[in-house]
């Protein structure tokens, strides 16, 4: 929390200037704050937390938070990256109930609905700037961007999906979400090309056992359903920052 002091008497010379207007403006030139006809002893507002340090890059597509450029895991758009099962914070050989320890104490009946930081893959290995994004937030892509399904994405070969805002200003900003399958057991992963599945941070409503995902085939995508919580998922990570 960061707390700025302004004075009014400084600001105007020991005088009075009718209708003035005062603002308070970020590093990055955007209006923090601002009032016409006077000017407030303290303005207080949150430091803004910039998006950067790993790889890829955060991109703006006008929504409620910006999505990384990356899985979590890979080092361009088209990687796969890592598996990750459900609160759990590092990739595995392995991915069965037996050896899942992603159960997180805060949902021991307290009611919790999304992971904490502790239990939170992308602000794991990406600190806290980072996060996985929430169902409503997954949701949120959807409802603001079109999917188009691809099967060879900027010449690698790879399939899947360019998601492409909708929102005024940000036309023609696009993401990749390539189709990287999904892990369960101990073998190579399943439906790479095919599908692909992107864990939220949220639980599914009334079952404990599962998590809400973002999911896609070349026929539908979809950021509704839920999954049992051992299967090995992508991540990909969202910043509620500002851009660097």
């Amino acid at each position: 929390m960061k707390k700025i002091i302004l004075s009014a008497l400084a600001l105007l010379g020991m005088g009075t200037i009718a209708n003035a207007q005062f603002y308070v403006v970020g590093e990055d030139g955007k209006i923090l704050y601002s009032m016409d006809n006077g000017t407030p002893a303290y303005v207080t507002f949150e430091n803004p937390i910039p998006c950067g340090g790993v790889i890829g890059e955060a991109v703006d597509l006008g929504l409620s938070v910006k999505w990384s450029s990356v899985n979590l895991g890979a080092s361009n758009p088209q990687d796969a990256g890592g598996y990750y099962a459900w609160g759990e914070t590092t990739v595995k050989s392995d991915y069965t109930w037996d050896t899942y320890v992603g159960e997180p104490a805060d949902f021991n009946g307290d009611n919790k609905s999304d992971l904490e930081a502790a239990n939170d893959a992308a602000t794991a290995s990406w600190g806290e700037e980072w996060r996985m994004p929430t169902a409503s937030e997954c949701e949120e892509l959807y409802n603001n961007t079109t999917q188009t399904w691809t099967d060879d994405y900027e010449g690698t070969g790879v399939k899947g999906y360019i998601v492409t805002s909708t929102k005024s200003g940000y036309e023609g900003v696009s993401i990749f979400l390539p189709a990287a399958g999904y892990r369960n057991g101990s073998g190579e992963p399943f439906s790479v090309g095919s599908y692909g599945y992107y864990w939220s941070s949220s639980l599914k409503a009334n079952d404990s056992d599962s998590g809400r995902y973002l999911g896609f085939r070349s026929s539908g995508f979809y950021p509704w359903y839920g999954s049992l919580r051992f299967y090995g998922y992508s991540v990909r990570p969202v910043c509620t920052g500002s851009l660097k």
